[in-house]
């Protein structure tokens, strides 16, 4: 399994977005985590479902790693 963190404002989490279908490609057991956005409030929050209607997978709780 390969987690990709998502942090930031807007154009990180795009940054990021592409990374994840970038390795997706490559490996399809992928995620996004965005676990970061329930402690911290950064900027408007998470935002990609918002601006542009994507969906997970998303791991919405903190990573054991």
């Amino acid at each position: 399994m390969i987690e990709v963190k998502v942090f930031g404002g807007l154009g990180n989490q795009m940054f990021q977005y592409a990374f994840y279908k970038y390795l997706s490609k490559m490996n399809t057991d992928v995620l996004m985590n965005i676990s970061d956005f329930n402690v911290h409030h950064h900027h408007h929050g998470f935002e990609l479902e918002r601006v542009f209607g994507l969906t997970g997978p998303y791991n919405r709780d903190q990573s054991m790693l």
